[in-house]
This record gives C-alpha cells, structure tokens and sequence, in this order.
C-alpha cells in the first residue's frame, strides 16, 4: 500500500488519501482451463529441467522459479520437451525475460511450439550472464486463444502458466598456450 498527500506551502498540507493498493511483480494469469501443462524437460548443454505433475495448478498457474532452474551457456543449444495432462492439440509458446522488465514482451519470444512437443531450444550467444524468468504459456489451439497470447494476464483466456528461471553463464573458453623453444 502507499498513500499520497500535496504539499501545498511549508505551512500547508493535504490530508492523506486513502491507502492505494498496487502489485510489483509478473502477472499470474487466471484460468480455469482444464488441460494444464503436465511436464518440462530438457535436454542438452546444460543443468536439465525435470517438472512433471498430476494436478492441475491452482488458476492454472504454476511458479517455480526457486524450485526449477535450468542453467546454460550463452551460445548453448539443447531440446525443450512439454505435454499437456489432455492429448488435444494445444501450442506453446515459451518467453525469456531478458531485459527483467517483468513483462513478457513480444521480442522477448523464444519459442513457439506449433503442433509439437519437442523444439530446438539455444541461448543466443551475446546474452549476458545472468538469472532469468522464463515463462511457458499453454493455450489451446483455436485462433480465439490464440489472438491472445501477447495479453498473458486476461482473465477469460484458456491457457496454462509455468515459469521458470534461467541462469545464462559465460560460455568456455579454450585456453591457449604459447610454446617458445
């Protein structure tokens, strides 16, 4: 909560509105949906996601960014896994944060897995050494859901939310040695 109040003169003062409530953080969706995203993982060069699950998120949104962390090297490439708990046809789009702006941006989509469960996924090679959140999004596929993958918030969208936290590290360099005789 905060509240506000004008200073009008050193002598003259406003009362103090009322207590404004506001929320910093990303936005966690509400759906109610009933395909949810089953499992994640991944493959490749770097620390592997592992999430599988029975139930179905409450809201459909499921926040795992202390407890699912994959690692990888800037320049890194590996294979992203996802199913739903349902075999219908769904798509999944898949975000990286990278500017931490906690907004899901358009230009910060990575992925968009189009009728498959199983994508090519590689850091881009000039990305900074970091911690980020990563979001993957669920809809079902119908161009109605669909239209509304860049609104991650909306209310009466049918989709499923999982996040999760990329660490981005330098990639290795090869020594070099210099040999005189």
């Amino acid at each position: 909560y905060f509240w506000v109040r004008a200073i009008c003169s050193d002598q003259t003062r406003s009362e103090w509105s009322q207590p404004i409530d506001f929320y910093t953080g990303y936005c966690v969706g509400n759906s109610s949906m009933n395909v949810y995203i089953r499992a994640i993982r991944t493959t490749g060069d770097f620390t592997n996601l592992d999430y599988y699950t029975l139930t179905r998120p409450e809201n459909n949104y499921a926040d795992l960014t202390r407890s699912q962390v994959l690692t990888l090297r800037a320049g890194g490439s590996g294979t992203i896994y996802f199913e739903n708990n349902q075999s219908a046809t769904r798509s999944a789009f898949l975000w990286v944060d990278w500017n931490q702006n906690m907004v899901f941006d358009y230009q910060e989509l990575l992925l968009n897995f189009n009728q498959s469960i199983n994508a090519p996924l590689t850091i881009p090679a000039n990305t900074p050494p970091g911690r980020y959140r990563v979001r993957m999004v669920s809809f079902q596929s119908n161009s109605q859901n669909r239209s509304m993958v860049y609104n991650l918030c909306s209310t009466n969208a049918l989709y499923s939310i999982v996040d999760f936290t990329l660490v981005v590290e330098q990639p290795c360099s090869v020594p070099t040695a210099r040999m005189e005789g």
